[in-house]
Order: structure tokens, then C-alpha cells, then sequence
């Protein structure tokens, strides 16, 4: 799982400044000081297959609603992509 740094770089640009933290299972953003951020903004800059799991951390009277966001490529669509297409990886058309 990658993302190139001009990826990055755009959604430093268009969403702010960030922090990432990752695992097996994908990569969290945090904007700010745990902002809310537009998902479709996100979205349209992450390459196609990637997937955005708006999380609520925390929310209380003192720091109101924090939020962190999970992103992950999701094999499973790209998958299903291919079967809906008429061409297999190769170019090979499906019989």
C-alpha cells in the first residue's frame, strides 16, 4: 500500500496539515487538532481503489467531536471491477 508524495502534497494543499499513522490494515490522517474534513475532497485526490473510514474519536464538552480518517485500498472492489469489465488484466477479452 502506497501513496505517492505528490498525493500528499495535494492533500496538504487542499485539506491542510496532517499527521499519518499507519498499521496492517491501512493508514489513519489526523487534520489539525482532529478536525472534520470533507470526505469527497479526500476522495477525489486519493487514486482510484482507495477507501475513506471517517472515524469519531472522541467527543465531549471540553474539545467537542475529534475526528481521524482511515484509509485503505479495497482489493475487494477492484475485483469486482474486472468482472464487470469485458477485458481481463492482460487486455484479453472475456469469453
Amino acid at each position: 500500500m502506497r501513496l505517492e508524495f505528490k498525493i500528499l502534497k495535494k492533500i496538504n494543499k487542499e485539506l491542510g496539515s496532517f499527521e499519518i499513522s499507519g498499521d496492517d490494515k491501512g493508514l489513519s490522517f489526523r487534520f489539525g487538532y482532529w478536525s472534520e474534513i470533507n470526505m469527497d475532497t479526500l476522495q477525489k485526490i486519493l487514486p482510484y481503489g482507495w477507501v475513506i473510514d471517517e472515524e469519531l474519536v472522541d467527543d465531549d464538552d471540553d474539545c467537542g467531536r475529534l475526528y481521524c480518517y482511515n484509509i485503505r485500498k479495497d482489493v475487494f472492489d477492484y475485483e469486482a471491477d474486472l468482472e464487470a469489465q469485458d477485458y481481463d488484466i492482460w487486455g484479453n477479452e472475456k469469453i
